[in-house]
Parts: structure tokens; C-alpha cells; sequence
């Protein structure tokens, strides 16, 4: 259990965003109802995500940073 705590903190409270091996598990980030063909900004182990379905009702995720401006690419819309 002591590798999961912070390592330069040690107050006994489990700190699961500085836990690696939380990182390589599935994580709820919303109901299927909240999630719909407008972006959905999520923040899991201090990482910002955008969740949104396609117009076909695939669900898809990624970083919620866009590559070339770094903006938040939950404040666009889903076009195609």
C-alpha cells in the first residue's frame, strides 16, 4: 500500500493521481446519457480529457488540448 502514496507526502490519504499503476486501468468518466455529440471536458488522475459521441454513436475520448494551440478542444463542436 506504501507504493501508492505520494512519495514526498505522507499525511495516509491515498493519493491516486500520483499512483502509476492506477494509470493503466479504466476509468468511469460519465454516465452513456451525459455524453452526447458535444464535447464533455473530464479531468481524471490530473489528466484533462474530452469525451464525445460521434453522429453513428461511437463514444470516443482523448486530451483535452488541441495539438497546434493548445486550447481546450472542449470548447469546439463535433463537426463529422
Amino acid at each position: 500500500m506504501d507504493s501508492l502514496r505520494a512519495p514526498a507526502v505522507d499525511d495516509g490519504l491515498l493519493h491516486v493521481t500520483l499512483a502509476p499503476s492506477l494509470r493503466h486501468d479504466w476509468h468511469p468518466v460519465a454516465f452513456a446519457d451525459d455524453v452526447a455529440t458535444r464535447p464533455l471536458a473530464r479531468r481524471v488522475l490530473d489528466v484533462s480529457l474530452v469525451v464525445w459521441r460521434s453522429d453513428g454513436g461511437r463514444v470516443s475520448a482523448a486530451r483535452d488540448r488541441c495539438p497546434h494551440r493548445w486550447a481546450p478542444v472542449s470548447n469546439g463542436t463535433v463537426v463529422d
